[in-house]
């Protein structure tokens, strides 16, 4: 009994002592955030450093980092991060999305029921069609084996329900992973190992496995979920009423697992997207 008091004085001491915050080593890169008034910044939060960006709306970032994919009416641009130079340019379809391959040298981009792949390397397009009858609704992603997108999609009949959905590359495989109502579905991102990909759901982010099963909840009032390069954090929106027509938005970093430290990255600003790096 005298040698298992002091193991327990230890194990409460450690208990209290515990790091709640996230570590700011363990939120490596930089990500894309705007304010209110619409000016977007360049930040890196392990020095806090950021910088003005105003070449356009951003969207996504390469994963690595080098490059940046913008939206300047009625164009996508491609511009390098640093010095936002432009690299290339083509027209942006109606109700679209984009995102990167694992190599970060081909662009897939929605165009109603199609997917559109620029192939940056060669200037060449390809395509594969959604079956009828669904067309992109909300939001696309590159699973990192560089087989596969998850997209948002509707049914061209309103009345029908919205899908969250997978697709091979080569336009075969197509898999219903969840339904909702409509619009319910948003940004969903796959996660670096594969194992998860995590979702909108009506303002709320969720997790889902890709073969559409163990659905469940990890942030209710957040939005854009974006996932560090080792799959253990996802930083996000989390929303706060202002008022009856309105919200505030605070950028935010939590664990999966262990022990879901959290950290505040950015307050009154929307984060678009991370890059973490490696």
């Amino acid at each position: 009994m005298k040698q298992l008091i002091p193991l327990l004085v230890l194990s409460f001491f450690l208990a209290c002592t515990r790091e709640e915050i996230l570590p700011l080593k363990e939120i490596p890169g930089r990500l894309v955030m705007q304010a209110e008034n619409n000016n977007a910044w360049l930040y890196t939060p392990s020095s806090g450093q950021q910088t003005s960006f105003d070449h356009g709306t951003p969207l996504r970032w390469a994963h690595n980092g080098a490059m940046i994919a913008v939206y300047s009416n009625p164009n996508y641009r491609i511009l390098l991060a640093n010095s936002q130079e432009e690299i290339f340019r083509f027209r942006k379809p109606e109700m679209s999305a984009l995102c990167w391959s694992p190599d970060d040298n081909t662009l897939a981009y929605t165009a109603k029921n199609q997917i559109v792949f620029f192939h940056r390397l060669s200037n060449t397009f390809d395509t594969i069609s959604l079956p009828d009858p669904y067309i992109y609704d909300c939001g696309i992603d590159w699973s990192a084996d560089g087989n596969s997108l998850v997209l948002a999609a509707r049914n061209t009949n309103p009345y029908e329900a919205s899908i969250l959905c997978t697709v091979r590359c080569d336009g075969s495989h197509f898999k219903i992973l969840l339904t909702g109502g409509f619009n319910s579905f948003r940004n969903p991102r796959f996660a670096p190992n594969g194992e998860d990909i995590a979702f909108e759901n009506t303002y709320s982010i969720q997790l889902i496995r890709p073969d559409g099963n163990d659905v469940r909840k990890f942030e209710p009032s957040a939005t854009s979920p974006c996932w560090s390069a080792n799959s253990e954090v996802l930083m996000y929106n989390q929303l706060r009423i202002k008022t009856l027509m309105s919200s505030v938005s605070t950028i935010m970093a939590r664990e999966i697992g262990g022990d879901q430290r959290e950290r505040t990255i950015y307050e009154d600003r929307s984060l678009i997207d991370w890059a973490p790096g490696e």
